[in-house]
């Protein structure tokens, strides 16, 4: 009887000890799948995203210039006083091709209030300069203008335009040999341990205005439905390549 119940506890034993090591063998399974799929994630590059945003075109350019008497032929017109403004090349071309839909507003030196400057002329040069000439009203018999006082001309495009696909600066490659652009779309698909993201090389084309309000304007060369775009990461990618979202 005694060796009985022996033999009994050591199989009751056994069999603790049996789901006891099954237990740590399948914890030791679980924290080593864990650990594995840890290791893979933060094998692959880091990546930041964000979405294309929309945004309207602004420009404005602020000079000085003086009041003139007006040429004969501009006071045949109605304008007895001008004001003429040079526009660079450079205060523009990052925004539009030509300076349409341009309103000015001017400040002469002795006055604090800002008027609107009608619009007489312009004339463009071979280097894309441009030279505008308004008009400057003399309805205030106080405070009549006179050549040779400066003024502050202010200059605002007008036009209602707005672009779609507008992403930071830094979401923007160049291919080192052709120099044609490109972005980085994020995508997910159905992977070994589970979800995983990769990203796809697009064409790009960049439009004027190259940057509206320091984002780019570009255009995809290919349609896809706007899905989110890399602008960092802490690799250098490529097309196809496995990326996480977050450490």
């Amino acid at each position: 009887m005694g060796g009985g119940m022996i033999m009994e506890r050591k199989i009751i034993t056994s069999k603790r000890i049996g789901i006891t090591l099954m237990l740590v063998f399948l914890i030791g399974l679980v924290v080593l799948t864990i650990y594995s799929r840890g290791y893979v994630q933060r094998q692959k590059p880091l990546v930041s995203i964000t979405f294309p945003t929309t945004a309207a075109l602004s420009w404005d350019y602020e000079t000085r210039s003086t009041i003139e008497e007006a040429a004969p032929h501009f006071v045949s017109r109605g304008h007895n006083w001008t004001v003429e403004v040079h526009i660079p090349r450079f205060a523009y071309e990052m925004y539009m091709l030509d300076l349409l839909n341009i309103e000015a507003a001017g400040r002469r030196d002795d006055s604090y209030v800002r008027e609107p400057l009608p619009f007489i002329t312009r004339q463009i040069f071979d280097n894309g300069d441009y030279i505008y000439t308004f008009g400057y009203p003399d309805t205030d018999d106080d405070f009549p203008p006179f050549a040779g006082l400066g003024i502050s001309v202010r200059l605002e495009y007008t036009g209602m335009e707005e672009f779609d696909f507008m992403i930071p600066p830094s979401a923007v490659h160049r291919n080192p040999f052709t120099d044609e652009p490109h972005i980085f779309t994020v995508h997910r698909r159905d992977g070994a341990w589970g979800f995983e993201y990769y990203v796809r090389q697009e064409s790009v084309a960049l439009f004027l205005p190259t940057f509206i309000d320091g984002m780019a304007n570009v255009f995809p060369m290919t349609f896809f439905d706007e899905p989110p775009v890399v602008y960092w990461s802490d690799e250098d990618l490529y097309d196809g390549a496995l990326v996480r979202l977050w450490d």
